[in-house]
């Protein structure tokens, strides 16, 4: 991943189940000595501090001028197997860290990217599905995520192991937000493209698309 120059890494439900709070501390600085900050905006310590970073910029240099994209790495809530599947019942991680909404977290760090960070593009990596099941799955929020949060140009989903190309949602401006989901186990990318104008750091998205690269 490191070698693929990877931005950013979202923390799955997966990434929990399987280790306990002191081999996920231990994880997330591994990805870090490797310039792959792991993200989960709605993951925090008891304290009420973030439990990892919940998004970053990264400033991309065009001959019109610098756009700044944001990043924004969200989690399903339910990410254990049995019982509550709540995180803060998890063995392992009682006491020590828990979830809040994906939604609602997504829209308090959404505003705080696109009024103090100045982004001008904002991709959701949220690892969670994009439909609820029947009877109802709170962990699918996907739709919820691109109907209810303004500022979210692009949504990548994950959990489902589904792959699709691109389903465009309507936010509650109107502003078309695309879906992407890449498959499973590596078995494609999603690749999104976007068409801004603008200058000198005021920019708007006018076009965007997604697609599928196999390998």
């Amino acid at each position: 991943m490191h070698q693929l120059k990877y931005d950013a890494v979202a923390l799955g439900n997966h990434e929990f189940i399987a280790n306990n709070k002191v081999k996920l501390d231990k994880l997330i600085s591994y990805y870090e000595k490797y310039n792959m900050p792991i993200l989960s905006a709605n993951t925090y310590k008891t304290n009420g501090e973030s439990y990892t970073k919940p998004y970053v910029i990264k400033e991309l240099k065009t001959e019109e001028g610098t756009i700044r994209l944001g990043i924004l790495g969200l989690t399903i809530k339910e990410v254990g197997d049995e019982g509550s599947r709540e995180l803060k019942d998890l063995f392992g991680y009682e006491n020590k860290l828990y979830m809040n909404d994906l939604v609602e977290d997504a829209k308090k760090w959404t505003k705080v990217m696109k009024e103090k960070e100045n982004a001008n593009i904002v991709v959701a990596v949220a690892h969670t599905g994009e439909k609820p099941k029947k009877p109802r799955h709170p962990g699918n929020r996907i739709q919820d995520l691109a109907q209810d949060v303004e500022g979210i140009d692009a949504i990548i989903a994950g959990h489902t192991h589904v792959e699709f190309e691109q389903h465009d949602y309507k936010n509650k401006s109107g502003e078309t937000v695309i879906v992407t989901q890449p498959g499973k186990d590596g078995e494609c990318i999603s690749k999104i493209n976007f068409k801004a104008e603008g200058k000198d750091g005021h920019w708007k998205v006018i076009d965007k698309s997604s697609s599928i690269v196999e390998f």
